[in-house]
């Protein structure tokens, strides 16, 4: 059981392509919505610099973080891993 998780984390390509998704995606809700990065960053009580580290596929972020920043878009959390 131990091993199967050590293997899963073995593949980098699936988190940078869910780290790209993720970015892309809070870019284009919070462009939608006319806010800037210091709005929703306002919004989720972070730093405007988090913001633009996930839009810029830099940061790896909580899922804490994803479920604030998707309810500052009015969106899911789904929505914003989505393809």
């Amino acid at each position: 059981m131990q091993m199967a998780i050590i293997e899963k984390r073995k593949n980098p390509e699936k988190n940078e392509k869910l780290i790209e998704v993720f970015g892309l995606n809070v870019r284009k809700y919070r462009l939608e919505r006319n806010m800037t990065q210091k709005d929703l960053a306002d919004l989720c009580e972070v730093d405007t610099i988090t913001i633009s580290r996930i839009e810029r596929n830099i940061s790896n972020t909580t899922i804490s973080t994803i479920a604030i920043i998707a309810n500052a878009l009015g969106a899911t959390a789904a929505q914003l891993l989505e393809e």
